[in-house]
């Protein structure tokens, strides 16, 4: 019989839960054996996307460094070719597909820059929806990662809260049917 993380789904078998014992999840959740050998109840739909904003070589390498115990799922990046090479240096231990999105590249000069951005928000909420209860790593560009942080809160970042977004950081967005957290 397999228990299930009540966040993330992810399944483990009965026997590691003897004497007491708790599991911690890859998804950061404590896994426990509450009221004998029951299932927890079937969460809703969630998807957990990590977005990270590309750069060059150098710091590809210290994307997948800092991912490297992340249970990924699916990467997806825009076409750019930084995003491309970040996801190739992150993917080299995985072994996943890596799907290209042309619409989570920045506007170079765009006559509408708003258009191209929802066009982004867009295709990001469509990711989400092919991958629900997975982690799926996005990578773009900082514009695009600084319009969806905007989405998600609902209004324009704050000084802090934009000064977070910059190449190299990883960010955790959680959907759920109540709508997008920004976890960190």
């Amino acid at each position: 019989m397999a228990i299930e993380c009540p966040t993330c789904g992810r399944q483990y078998d009965v026997t590691l839960f003897g004497f007491g014992r708790s599991v911690r999840c890859v998804c950061g959740a404590t896994v426990s054996l509450e009221g004998g050998h029951r299932r927890p109840r079937e969460q809703p739909h969630i998807t957990r996307l990590l977005m990270v904003c590309h750069g060059d070589a150098a710091l590809a390498h210290r994307i997948a460094e800092s991912l490297h115990d992340e249970a990924i799922d699916a990467i997806y990046a825009s076409d750019a070719v930084e995003a491309i090479q970040t996801a190739r240096v992150v993917n080299e231990s995985r072994l996943l597909l890596v799907h290209t999105r042309p619409a989570l590249r920045e506007p170079e000069n765009a006559a509408a820059p708003s258009d191209v951005m929802d066009r982004a928000i867009g295709q990001i909420e469509q990711i989400a929806q092919e991958n629900v209860r997975k982690l799926t790593l996005i990578i773009a560009g900082q514009e695009i990662c600084l319009a969806f942080l905007s989405f998600v809160l609902g209004r324009l970042p704050d000084e802090e809260e934009a000064g977070r977004v910059r190449p190299g950081e990883c960010h955790v967005f959680e959907y759920r049917p109540a709508g997008w957290l920004w976890l960190r």
